[in-house]
């Protein structure tokens, strides 16, 4: 039976209804024409994956990856990239006016479509080297278009390093160096590496080349960046962001940096501040944070270890400005109430799931104005996307 795409859904899914139940269809596109195999059936919903496309939806482009339609990883390379920042644009207008009842009109920003990537993780089963595909199987892969070259390169070779069951993170600075992360139970090999950079190679928690850490680049700023440490995977748009935040920070604020890391926009946060406080649960990020804030030599930064929404209410000073960088989950409902305690006469909020941005966004609108939107397409050619909101308090 054919079945056609009617919208899709916040994940880049297709949307089609078989015998009145909505279903969500992988890798189609509205006015996709379909036959479909239901893989998952639910009460209110069913999974499907496409056997056979009748006809493809007028906005359909061929994917340039040739592993598009088995890999689980790209969502929208069958769309141009206008159609695909369209659909996000259109994707949180939607939820800002569904859940909140405000109309945005966010400003897109992006940079590269393809080799943007400065990390990727490859499955190991039995030998085979590649991504996860819809089916939750490894796929052998020679490449992958949205990493960068570098790293493309060292696909090549990983076959050598006679792992045949695990997984391996590859990481790529600003200078070409690469970190690599195995995690594995099997003996590593070494091969010849003459023609790469590495920094290091890591097994497991062990250093079996170099070190388990390099040095990456945002703007003019510097940052220790480990083997297993979070660090945004787009370098170009990592430098919007910067931008946007500084563009939004006045000389002399005094700014609380909650959800911190390893300090990457505090110290940025600080080339314009006056003070800047940044608040970090996980220990060894603050140890990053700490060694970051002295290589950049910021000494209007301080960094605290503690559960944000414990330690939130510790800190005895005023700020101008919060920045808030929360988990997927989106903002504590303690560290909400300081905010809306302290009346701070300025937000900005840094998400990357929309959905939790528009729920904190409704319980702070009567306080608070939305200033401006941006929608960073921090991974172009997925669903994903970064947003950063501002919002300045109301002067009533």
């Amino acid at each position: 039976m054919k079945y056609e795409i009617v919208k899709m859904d916040n994940m880049g899914r297709g949307i089609t209804y078989v015998d009145g139940l909505i279903t969500f269809v992988p890798k189609t596109i509205v006015g996709d024409i379909v036959e479909l195999k239901i893989v998952h059936s639910k009460k209110k919903y069913n999974e499907a994956q496409v056997i056979n496309y009748v006809k493809r939806g007028s906005l359909y482009k061929d994917a340039i990856c040739p592993y598009y339609n088995q890999c689980g990883g790209c969502d929208l390379m069958n769309l141009k990239y206008t159609d695909q920042l369209n659909y996000k644009k259109d994707r949180i207008k939607d939820l800002f006016l569904k859940y909140a009842n405000t109309k945005v009109n966010p400003v897109i920003i992006n940079k590269n479509q393809l080799g943007y990537r400065n990390k990727i993780t490859l499955q190991i089963n039995n030998g085979v080297i590649g991504l996860v595909d819809l089916n939750n199987q490894v796929i052998n892969i020679k490449y992958c278009n949205i990493a960068k070259d570098s790293i493309n390169n060292f696909i090549k070779i990983i076959k050598d390093f006679k792992v045949n069951n695990g997984k391996v993170v590859i990481r790529v600075n600003y200078n070409d160096e690469l970190l690599i992360w195995f995690q594995t139970n099997d003996d590593l090999v070494i091969p010849d590496l003459k023609d790469f950079k590495i920094a290091g190679i890591v097994k497991n928690d062990q250093v079996v080349v170099g070190d388990n850490n390099f040095i990456d680049k945002v703007n003019d700023l510097y940052f220790k960046v480990s083997y297993n440490s979070f660090f945004q995977v787009n370098n170009l748009i990592n430098e919007e962001l910067f931008n946007i935040i500084n563009n939004h920070i006045n000389k002399g604020d005094k700014v609380l940096d909650l959800y911190c890391g390893v300090g990457t926009i505090s110290i940025n946060a600080s080339l314009k501040a006056k003070e800047v406080i940044g608040i970090e649960i996980v220990k060894n990020a603050i140890i990053d944070a700490t060694l970051n804030k002295e290589m950049n030599k910021r000494n209007n930064v301080e960094f605290l270890l503690g559960d944000v929404k414990t330690t939130i209410n510790n800190v005895d000073k005023e700020f101008d400005t919060v920045i808030i960088d929360p988990p997927r989950s989106g903002i504590d409902q303690n560290s909400l109430n300081y905010i809306l305690d302290k009346k701070l006469n300025k937000l900005i909020y840094i998400a990357c799931d929309p959905s939790s941005l528009v729920r904190d966004y409704e319980k702070l609108k009567d306080l608070y104005n939305l200033k401006a939107l941006y929608l960073l397409d921090m991974f172009p050619n997925t669903y994903h996307c970064e947003s950063v909101c501002i919002l300045e308090r109301r002067s009533n």
